[in-house]
Order: C-alpha cells, then sequence, then structure tokens
C-alpha cells in the first residue's frame, strides 16, 4: 500500500496503517536524525516525538501529497528544536557559572556554586501549584512559547502569561528568603520575555 493511501486511513483513525508507517519510517529517520544530530539516545526520542505528533495531528494528513517528505521534514524541525533548546540551555549554564565566579571573588564570605543555587531554584519550583508549576516548566525548560503553552493547556494566552508572572515573583521572593542576592537570582531568568 502506498503512503498517501496510507496517510488517508491514519487519517481516519486506522491504527494498523499507522503501524505500517511506523514500522516503515522508524528505521529510515533514525539515521537521518542521527546524523544531523551524532546523539543516538536522543535521536530515538526525536523519532518517538515524530509518530506521536503524527498520530495527534492525523486529521490532516489526508491532504498531504508527499508523505516522505512531510516525515523527513516532521524529524528535521523536531531535531532543530532539540537542538536550539541545548543550545539555549548551554548558553544558560554558562552565564549562570560566570556570574557565580564573578561574585564568589567579590564577596568569598557567601560563596554560592552553581550546584547549591540549582537546588534553591527546584525547591522553589516545587512551592508552585500544579498548575503554574507546569506552565513553568513548559516555559522554561522546554522552551515553549505563550501560544503552545495555551494551546496544549487550553488555557488563554493572558492566562498563561500572568500565571508566568506570577510564578517568578514567587521564585525570587522563595530564593532572597534563602538568602540568594538578586544579581544571582537574575541570572536564572535570563531569557524570560
Amino acid at each position: 500500500m502506498q503512503e498517501k493511501e496510507l496517510f488517508k486511513k491514519i487519517a481516519e483513525g486506522d491504527e494498523s496503517a499507522f503501524k505500517i508507517i511506523y514500522l516503515r519510517y522508524t528505521a529510515k529517520l533514525y539515521p537521518h536524525v542521527c546524523k544531523l544530530l551524532s546523539d543516538y539516545v536522543w535521536a530515538e526520542e526525536i523519532i518517538q516525538d515524530v509518530f506521536t505528533q503524527l498520530w495527534q495531528n492525523r486529521a490532516m494528513l489526508a491532504a498531504i501529497d508527499n508523505p516522505a517528505a512531510y516525515l523527513y521534514r516532521m524529524a528535521a524541525n523536531r531535531t532543530l528544536d532539540y537542538l536550539k533548546h541545548k543550545s539555549v540551555e548551554i548558553k544558560s549554564q554558562y552565564k549562570v557559572k560566570q556570574l557565580v565566579k564573578a561574585i564568589n571573588k567579590r564577596n568569598p564570605e557567601q560563596e554560592f556554586d552553581v550546584k547549591q543555587l540549582e537546588l534553591l531554584f527546584s525547591q522553589a519550583i516545587t512551592r508552585l501549584s500544579p498548575q503554574r508549576k507546569k506552565i513553568f516548566i513548559m516555559r522554561h525548560e522546554l522552551g515553549l512559547h505563550y501560544d503552545e503553552i495555551a494551546s496544549n493547556l487550553q488555557l488563554s494566552k493572558n492566562t498563561v502569561r500572568n500565571h508566568l508572572s506570577e510564578s517568578l515573583q514567587m521564585v525570587r521572593k522563595w530564593m532572597v528568603q534563602q538568602g540568594v542576592t538578586f544579581i544571582l537570582i537574575s541570572s536564572f531568568f535570563l531569557n524570560v520575555p
């Protein structure tokens, strides 16, 4: 059976057609993602994400003219998203470490290390309500935009913005109560819009 026919069946909810596409393309997409990523473990995760997205968005598959190109494009886009997120994460970690070093040199009696800061930051996040915690993680750890969070959680963009604003205030306040200086706290929020 041709891929286009299989995509039409998947659009109708046919799980056996989905399984055929999954088995047919997993082995093809894996080396493609590995080549882009050079990380075999994350390549598997990305391939799983591609097929999860494919099933979740199955209603639109009937309109796809070139299923193979669509799947490769999905895999490439998901890989690029991962690389962008990883790049932001690495840059943030570097900035935090540099800032902590500079502060420790200027103020050795109040020495903080990055692990201690990360622990305090994690503790602050756990103090948020479940909804705020979920939104905070989606924004600051997964790198999702307000629109994506709102869509995923079926909330308005304004509600997401309000939750994030209040969460940031709560996290900052709690960290100050733990003796963390404002300059260190702000280093965790370098990428906050």
